[in-house]
């Protein structure tokens, strides 16, 4: 069954909402300006997100999707400037067209571990205080605007699998300071960066590919390459003491946390 078209439009005093086994999908707009839902979260039935469900929700501050939910709706959460917080299940494979638009509270989002395959066009745009984002090495193609306007962005690793980055993806990200691509063959991209960041940004590309990188525009410009073995990271071990295990991306365990990218505990985390 869905939950049906607008039918809690602008209730400001939902708080919370509890989904039974019978509710498959959330329908378009109907939750619209629900000011109030501060936390959501989806449990096993539900496998879709319609067409602006969550739209300037924006009390919202925190979303975990279950292992059911596959599609993101676009719009699904357009302008809820409050959510700080999005956790994805195994399941999500695609993330709708301005899915997370002007989510500005958004600071940290990682599809390292997920099943997305497509994010579509202007996803996160201005999501401004975005810091960092990771994709996962299922995705091929960055799309038109989806990380346009997002200023803060400072870190972004790009996945194995990435060919192709619209010339638009980045418009207005003038905060990256550190890219890692993790694909041998360097993505197609024809935009370029500002000269500030082929001068200052760090771009980490995987061990063996740094001849085609410094051969291949834009990538070529960026006055700091440098190769890492991309394959370190995948058999850090976690103990069950209270101590952090910490590596670099290298595999090399390291005494304290660094500044850039710290694998902690089996998790990448980047340190300022």
């Amino acid at each position: 069954q869905e939950c049906g078209y607008s039918p809690f439009c602008r209730v400001e005093t939902i708080n919370n909402i509890t989904f039974g086994n019978s509710v498959t999908e959330i329908g378009r707009t109907a939750f619209v300006r629900c000011t109030g839902l501060k936390n959501l979260t989806f449990d096993n039935s539900v496998t879709k997100i319609g067409v602006y469900a969550f739209f300037e929700c924006t009390g919202l501050e925190s979303i975990t999707f279950d292992n059911s939910v596959t599609k993101i709706g676009p719009g699904a959460f357009y302008n809820c400037n409050g959510l700080k917080s999005i956790t994805l299940g195994n399941s999500v494979i695609e993330i709708g067209t301005m899915a997370f638009y002007d989510c500005c509270s958004l600071t940290n989002f990682s599809l390292e571990n997920s099943a997305v395959t497509e994010i579509d066009a202007e996803a996160f745009m201005r999501c401004s205080c975005l810091k960092s984002f990771t994709l996962g090495n299922t995705i091929t193609e960055i799309k038109k605007g989806t990380f346009a306007g997002c200023s803060g962005l400072e870190s972004l690793t790009l996945g194995n699998a990435l060919k192709y980055i619209d010339d638009s993806a980045f418009n207005g990200c003038t905060s990256i300071k550190t890219i890692y691509s993790l694909n041998p063959i360097p993505p197609t991209y024809s935009a370029e960066f500002t000269n500030e960041q082929y001068l200052n940004a760090n771009l980490y590309v995987p061990k063996g590919s740094l001849a085609v990188y410094q051969s291949t525009s834009p990538w070529k410009n960026f006055w700091s390459i440098n190769e890492f073995d991309s394959t370190g990271i995948e058999n850090v071990t976690v103990n069950d003491s209270c101590e952090d295990d910490i590596y670099d991306l290298q595999g090399n365990k390291l005494p304290t946390q660094k500044k850039g990218v710290n694998i902690i505990n089996g998790k990448k985390i980047f340190i300022k």
